[in-house]
């Protein structure tokens, strides 16, 4: 009985710290499809998105290139374990645009829709960029 205690105590503790929590991991998100959601363009493409933890974000093209750098601003939500359901809002910069991103994961799957309003945007002529990548996956780095 002993024996059985000692080896759910320790597979528990296996199991917490398998769980990432968005907030403090850096999380490489891969993506193999990315929605123009402004216009409807849909690409197969492989790209990925990494979460500093409260810092930035990085999207990469598939080379490992980076095509754009975000500072994090604020974060709205708790997502204690990226592998389960869950969402986290990130309010964001890239130097001259600000935006959002926001991780959702439910049952129809992983998705990350980002929207960057333009910095010198004067009215509804110039809307914001609104890009959605399909998660195909996720790690900690």
């Amino acid at each position: 009985m002993k024996n059985l205690l000692l080896l759910s105590i320790l597979l528990s503790g296996f199991y917490i710290s398998k769980a990432q929590n968005i907030k403090t991991a850096t999380i490489q998100w891969s993506s193999i499809k990315t929605i123009d959601v402004s216009v409807g363009d849909i690409s197969d493409e492989a790209t990925t998105l990494v979460s500093y933890g409260t810092t930035k974000l990085e999207w990469k093209n598939d080379n490992g290139s980076v095509r754009k750098t975000f500072q994090v601003i604020e974060v709205i939500g708790d997502w204690t374990n990226v592998s389960s359901n869950g969402s986290m809002l990130y309010e964001v910069s890239d130097g001259s645009n600000t935006g959002t991103i926001t991780f959702r994961k439910d049952s129809s799957g992983t998705k990350v829709l980002i929207v960057i309003v333009n910095g010198t945007s004067t009215g509804p002529s110039d809307p914001a960029q609104a890009t959605e990548l399909t998660i195909q996956s996720s790690q900690a780095l």
